[in-house]
């Protein structure tokens, strides 16, 4: 019986020591660091205040913290230890060209791990590390011609969560290739020519929404389908297969070629969709949106850049921008393709000339429609310089750029900034109507 008792109460020593452990990993962290503008933007020469100050009780010996700062999302700036008490401790920094600094804060003990802040110099000054290539727009020409033609979508009713909306499932067929797939909604009893229509495209891996609508009257054609053309309203199990077999690593495919890259079906089903969208009999024929983050905000970009119907679009975080930033002496946006090898040159050159034309930078040249970006200035996956590549490129009179010193990849996730971009919308469609 005592030896029983002893290891009961063992197991619970241990179950309170896990639970322990596990608490202050996920607890919030002992020290934060900010920017001292609230929008992290400084001009270059300016001087950037990061302080750190504690946020919980802190050792009585003090937290001894690492710190890194980097600039341009490529480049060691400075790195160091330091210890903080009670009292904040503050570095002071700056750029004389236009780029990101980040600084990345980490420690250990009793707990460990990192916090993050952002500063962006003279953001709009941020170019393109290339230009475009000579026959961009025919290459791009010759892709939609391969979409030319009548085409039948198979078009079924699905359950609808939203009172006053009907839901139907998509599938479009496509001339190579998987169909583009997804859900379309509408309200119900929508008259001829009396809706405007918005396209929702997705990140690295999300599958559709049945339930997207957009918020407001009279409403939308909503249409939100996959990127990759699978089948939708599958159990769980069957996209985490698809991300571990078939959609492993798919945007590293590809490359060698212009014709071969993973990303080509992918925005031919893009230039589908929207084609999809303007075949409504409901659409009104003015207002189509597009509204994406991460690899959602390049096909956003593409799409607008392909098609001057598209009238608005909103690209969070966006993807595949200034790819060749390495020319630039800058980090590259997602999917990191290009690698670097002796001499700063890069080990695959043909998956430089690719690039160039499936570049977020080289679409947003062409976009004249009002246009809305959002990027974070602790991005690591698609860095803000290389989102400013992209925004500064755009040929749109009315553009608006949200950026965040302390937002990492987010964007179609976080509610408030995705409120930010619908209001963006709505604004555009307001004040369009109001000119006609």
């Amino acid at each position: 019986m005592i030896a029983e008792t002893t290891r009961l109460a063992r197991n619970a020593a241990l179950i309170c020591l896990l639970m322990f452990v596990l608490a202050a990993a996920h607890a919030a962290p002992p020290i934060d660091v900010n920017v001292d503008k609230s929008d992290g933007v400084y001009k270059c020469g300016e001087k950037a205040v990061f302080t750190v100050r504690p946020t919980a009780a802190l050792p009585t010996d003090g937290l001894r913290v690492r710190y890194v700062f980097i600039r341009d999302g490529i480049t060691t700036e400075s790195a160091g230890r330091f210890t903080i008490q009670s009292e904040p401790v503050a570095f002071e920094r700056t750029m004389f060209g236009p780029g990101q600094l980040m600084v990345r804060l980490r420690w250990d003990g009793p707990t460990t791990g990192t916090v993050m802040a952002g500063a962006i110099f003279s953001p709009y000054k941020i170019m393109p590390s290339m230009d475009e290539p000579a026959d961009f727009d025919a290459f791009w020409a010759r892709q939609k011609a391969t979409l030319a033609g009548d085409y039948t979508a198979e078009i079924v009713p699905a359950q609808s969560v939203q009172p006053g909306y009907e839901v139907f499932h998509v599938k479009i067929p496509m001339p190579d290739g998987p169909p583009v797939q997804g859900y379309m909604t509408r309200p119900v009893g929508a008259a001829p020519r009396s809706l405007g229509a918005i396209a929702f495209t997705h990140g690295a891996y999300m599958p559709p929404r049945s339930s997207n609508v957009m918020p407001g009257r009279p409403g939308m054609i909503v249409f939100d389908f996959n990127a990759h053309g699978h089948a939708d309203g599958m159990p769980a199990d069957f996209y985490r297969r698809l991300g571990r077999n078939e959609l492993r690593q798919y945007w590293l495919r590809g490359w060698e070629s212009r014709d071969t890259v993973y990303f080509l079906r992918m925005y031919k089903r893009l230039m589908r969709a929207i084609d999809f969208l303007t075949r409504r009999p409901e659409w009104d024929g003015k207002t189509l949106a597009v509204f994406g983050g991460s690899q959602g905000g390049a096909q956003a970009i593409a799409a607008a850049g392909l098609d001057p119907r598209v009238s608005v679009i909103v690209a969070g975080i966006p993807a595949m921008c200034d790819l060749t930033g390495y020319a630039a002496g800058r980090v590259d946006g997602w999917p990191h393709v290009i690698k670097l090898g002796a001499g700063g040159r890069p080990l695959h050159p043909d998956y430089v000339e690719t690039a160039r034309y499936f570049d977020s930078v080289n679409f947003a040249r062409r976009i004249k429609c009002p246009s809305f970006f959002a990027t974070g200035l602790i991005d690591l996956t698609c860095p803000p310089c290389t989102v400013m590549a992209a925004y500064n490129a755009l040929g749109s009179k009315d553009k608006q750029i949200l950026i965040m010193p302390k937002k990492a990849h987010e964007f179609s996730t976080d509610l408030a900034q995705r409120k930010i971009g619908e209001d963006f919308i709505k604004r555009v469609i307001r004040e369009q109507n109001e000119s006609k």
